[in-house]
């Protein structure tokens, strides 16, 4: 029996998703609704199934199953509620919003109905970040220093921060979130942020340099720096430190060191095939184990990137607790 599926938002990511479902055997997408109505048609040449005109007649009249949720983080809202209100499983790309309100509502609405729900964080699927785990379990992390640094998406909301949250809120939460899985629940945040490169770019605003630190409720410390200035290959990833091993994840590379020596590791894998394959085996089997991030574990990487956007706006240690 296949399992249904619509998109809402048709978009780079969306078809990136597309492109991996299409190898899951039992995953069949029948649906596809774009503001972009050309997107939607396409799409729906490619894959098969109908392009829909509305989001309301596509849930209302499609046979889904699940919806994947492509959007930009200021879309977020009722298009969610519409899907989580007729009982459908609910994937969404990251961030899941980009204000605290809107997030709660859906993770209230969420929760309430029980449905089967995923966030797009596939750096979780990652073979390498597995092996870290693995290599860091009982053990007691003391840092966690994180690494965004590269340049400027092209799509015009992203130069905004009104409309993407600034790149603490956009790209980098896959480094806050994997932050949160090595090194727990954050409590406190202290973020510095600034315009240096990106003065001249027209109707941006977002900062293009940033670092916060981070207070863990264990006691341990970390940072996370970023940028969306270069036009060169810099580095995307994360250093764990524990008391005796140490954890660098860069992209597909991963190096362990801890007193017996040192593994240098690159690990190959799929990760959206991975985070995909979960989705849809938890839409067949009512199964969720296999997801690695739940709505409301994204809700909580989201908090600690606005936390480091007020912080950095009033110039004071901000308390995760205080973002709501």
């Amino acid at each position: 029996m296949s399992v249904r599926l619509g998109f809402i938002g048709c978009g780079g990511i969306a078809n990136h998703h597309m492109r991996t479902i299409a190898k899951i055997p039992e995953a069949q997408m029948v649906a596809f609704y774009d503001k972009d109505a050309e997107r939607a048609q396409k799409a729906a040449a490619e894959y098969g199934g109908c392009a829909y005109d509305s989001v309301t007649r596509m849930l209302d009249d499609a046979g889904l199953d699940g919806c994947y949720m492509c959007t930009p983080p200021f879309a977020h809202g009722e298009e969610e509620l519409a899907v989580v209100d007729r009982g459908l499983g609910l994937f969404l790309e990251k961030p899941v919003a980009n204000n605290m309100k809107t997030a709660r509502e859906i993770e209230k609405a969420i929760n309430e109905a029980g449905i089967v729900n995923a966030v797009g964080y596939h750096w979780r699927y990652m073979p390498n970040v597995r092996r870290a785990e693995e290599a860091l379990a009982e053990k007691t992390v003391t840092a966690v220093l994180g690494y965004w640094m590269g340049g400027l998406p092209g799509v015009y909301w992203w130069r905004r921060m009104d409309l993407s949250g600034g790149q603490m809120v956009e790209q980098t939460t896959h480094i806050v979130d994997l932050a949160r899985l090595f090194g727990g629940e954050v409590k406190s945040v202290a973020a510095a942020y600034g315009l240096l490169c990106l003065r001249d770019v027209e109707n941006l605003d977002v900062p293009d340099v940033g670092t916060m630190i981070l207070k863990f409720e264990s006691g341990a410390v970390g940072t996370i720096s970023n940028c969306c200035h270069l036009r060169i290959g810099f580095r995307v990833g994360i250093d764990i430190i524990a008391c005796d091993t140490t954890a660098s994840i860069n992209g597909a590379q991963l190096v362990l060191r801890n007193e017996q020596g040192t593994e240098d590791l690159k690990l190959e894998g799929d990760a959206t095939l991975a985070e995909d394959t979960a989705f849809v085996q938890a839409l067949a089997t009512g199964d969720s184990s296999g997801i690695r991030s739940s709505y409301s574990d994204a809700v909580n990487t989201l908090a600690i990137s606005l936390a480091g956007n007020l912080s950095a706006a009033e110039n004071r240690m901000v308390e995760v607790a205080e973002v709501g």
